[in-house]
């Protein structure tokens, strides 16, 4: 596995502003809007410094406790001056510096317990700390600020994501996957999961690219954002309906009638797979927003992984594969989550002390750039839980 491949270049291009009409765009009920449009070219790229982007990271080593090593990370939050890790059985609580607080809640099938940590969720309006196994249990198990189990919850949906609201409601949202018991991608329902309100009629017809599979959702100033399978707009979610926000125009990568018909007896997943073999533009994830910045991926069959960040204040779009001198902030992993106007990103403690071909080359050619990272090499062993960087946004 070569290093470069999780190295992020980026290129700069000019955002057009444009109108989005309601009009013909699954039918949705809502008033019409205005968004902004998003140029990108998957098959063009410049490079630039990253120093554009970022003015600054800071490293923040996570305290490795033997109730505390991180797996396969899904996704990282901040809240109350801690840290969340969320990996594939467990979220691990840090505080600010990195020290070891301990698990929310475990694995099992008691009270206070979850048959699988499937997504971590965030009330800020009540200040819950919640996981849901809608996997294997369909529960949402609660606990407070203070990461004590306050009680759990059933509820009976085939979901891909639950997000908390104002005025004591809950946003579920809806893949594809589930096409047989749902028909909108949108339930609004209150916290006892009765309906209040669906929303964004589920569609098979596929504009240029398809979002990802799972959590089509992130949150923004504490409002939900849902990009709906298929569909290449970021629409805004609050109690009166629903309104568009962005709009991704990928241009010559907008997919071929006919590629399309050839796939339309398949299955929603396997047609997600047939398109990723294909050149098209085949997902969007990972989205991340502040106040100056809209932070996302998206993958294409033949161009690979692309980062970008569109500057909201200036309209200018940041796309390609790679940062020039990315490495040397630190900044070599996928972004997992972010703390105010920083994204977080990781360095995985074998890049500073393996012996493969790339911890190897890390070693050599990055290292000695920075005397932070130098500093952190003698801190960390192989075992050691990864480091954070949080890399703060212009």
């Amino acid at each position: 596995m070569k290093i470069i491949q999780y190295w992020v270049i980026l290129t700069i291009y000019t955002v057009i502003f444009s109108s989005c009409s309601m009009e013909g765009e699954n039918e949705l009920s809502r008033p019409e809007g205005t968004c902004d449009t998003l140029r990108l070219y998957p098959n063009k790229s410049e490079e630039i410094s990253i120093k554009e982007i970022i003015k600054q990271t800071k490293f923040i080593p996570l305290e490795t406790h033997e109730e505390g090593l991180i797996g396969m990370i899904h996704c990282i939050k901040y809240f109350n001056g801690k840290f969340f890790i969320h990996d594939e059985t467990k979220v691990t609580v840090f505080d600010h510096q990195g020290r070891f607080l301990g698990n929310l809640g475990s694995l099992g099938r008691g009270p206070e317990e979850y048959t699988s940590c499937d997504e971590f969720i965030i009330d800020k309006f009540n200040g819950h700390l919640i996981i849901s196994n809608h996997l294997t249990g369909r529960d949402l198990i609660y606990f407070d600020s203070t990461l004590k189990f306050l009680y759990k919850k059933r509820y009976n949906e085939n979901v891909e994501s639950i997000l908390p609201m104002k005025d004591e409601s809950y946003c579920l949202y809806f893949g594809n996957r589930f096409q047989e018991e749902h028909d909108h991608y949108i339930k609004l329902t209150d916290t006892n999961f009765e309906t209040k309100d669906n929303l964004i009629p589920k569609s098979d017809e596929i504009d240029h690219s398809i979002s990802q599979i799972f959590h089509g959702t992130y949150l923004y100033k504490g409002e939900v954002n849902v990009v709906p399978m298929f569909s290449n707009t970021v629409y805004r979610v609050d109690l009166n309906g629903v309104r568009p926000r962005y709009y991704f125009d990928f241009g010559d990568y907008s997919i071929d009638q006919a590629f399309l018909k050839s796939t339309e007896v398949l299955s929603s997943r396997d047609q997600f797979r047939a398109i990723k073999k294909a050149k098209y533009v085949y997902s969007t994830d990972r989205f991340i927003e502040t106040n100056n910045w809209l932070h996302f991926t998206y993958s294409s069959g033949t161009e690979g992984l692309h980062f970008v960040f569109y500057n909201k204040k200036t309209g200018k779009i940041y796309d390609s594969q790679g940062f020039r001198d990315t490495p040397a902030l630190g900044i070599t992993s996928l972004p997992y989550g972010q703390k105010g106007e920083s994204v977080i990103y990781t360095v995985d403690p074998f890049l500073l002390t393996g012996k493969g071909e790339a911890a190897l080359s890390f070693q050599k050619h990055v290292l000695p750039k920075s005397g932070e990272l130098m500093t952190l090499k003698q801190q960390t062993t192989f075992s050691s839980n990864p480091i954070l960087v949080l890399g703060e946004l212009k």
